[in-house]
């Protein structure tokens, strides 16, 4: 079963850009955590899914409140473990009550005479026998029901980015954005969750093999750039007609290995955006726009 899903590769973006964050090696962080160098170097490049604590420890690391990336979490530990795909099993069939005996003459009467071939007179039919214990079958068949009934809400609860841990230190409240539209104006799109599954417009490359993309979420009305293979100094920028310009600038080597976003722009259907790479030298920026759906 193929783990690269897109839960999982945004959470370990996600991840490599708090460690950045923090300036840790990854030495550094096996030091400082309960998690070793090389669990690290598999939670960062994506190869396996990091356990709830160590995410938590990075986050603490890196001065990140943790109910965003909790969020990110949840989501990516349903596709890693395949939970999210599980489909509810065909219903058993429930066997039809018959009907039990009806009042009737008693068995001295010649009536009470079963006409039958082949039964034995004053013997219980088969078919009462049968209906005798509706109530045994129909416990047997609801018990495990009402199980997985159980079962199935708790994982729906779990893709409402709900807390299902006991420590009430790590609660998080069901997933909603955080602003939308002229709201968004200027905002972090990770710190207002319009970063939780947006949409890619369009993905680009530089002549200097950097990626970019322009992304937008319509629950916020908003779009921004994101950047990765950056060179120290690089300025992002973000534009729409009639807005002011959002940018970010590269801060060193370590921070142009990791996502990097510009802030929001709040932007409506059809919306010109366009996005550029500014050079710290005197080469011309790249720049490449693309329009909201």
């Amino acid at each position: 079963m193929t783990r690269n899903t897109p839960e999982f590769e945004r959470l370990a973006a996600e991840l490599r850009g708090l460690r950045a964050r923090t300036g840790l090696s990854l030495a550094a962080l096996g030091t400082g955590s309960a998690y070793s160098k090389s669990s690290w170097e598999r939670y960062l490049n994506g190869k396996s899914l990091p356990p709830w604590p160590a995410v938590r420890a990075l986050c603490r690391l890196a001065d990140e409140p943790e109910p965003r990336i909790r969020a990110l979490w949840e989501l990516a530990e349903q596709a890693w473990s395949g939970r999210a795909a599980v489909a509810l099993p065909p219903r058993p069939p429930v066997p039809e009550a018959l009907p039990g005996p009806t009042a009737g003459p008693g068995p001295t009467d010649p009536a009470a005479t079963d006409p039958t071939p082949g039964r034995t007179p004053g013997r219980t039919p088969l078919r009462w026998r049968v209906a005798a214990g509706p109530a045994a079958l129909a416990a047997a068949v609801a018990l495990p029901l009402l199980a997985l009934v159980a079962w199935f809400a708790h994982q729906w609860l779990a893709v409402q980015g709900r807390n299902l841990d006991s420590h009430p230190e790590t609660a998080i409240t069901a997933f909603r954005v955080g602003c939308h539209g002229s709201a968004c104006e200027g905002r972090d799109p990770t710190a207002m969750l319009c970063g939780v599954q947006p949409m890619t417009l369009a993905q680009f490359r530089t002549t200097d093999a950097a990626g970019l993309e322009i992304r937008y979420n319509p629950q916020c009305g908003a779009a921004w750039t994101r950047v990765w293979d950056t060179r120290a100094g690089d300025e992002i920028t973000m534009t729409a007609p009639g807005q002011p310009t959002r940018s970010t600038r590269v801060p060193n080597a370590q921070a142009a290995d990791a996502f990097l976003y510009t802030p929001m722009v709040a932007v409506g259907r059809g919306t010109p955006l366009r996005a550029c790479v500014v050079p710290p030298s005197a080469a011309p920026p790249q720049c490449f726009t693309v329009s909201a759906p």
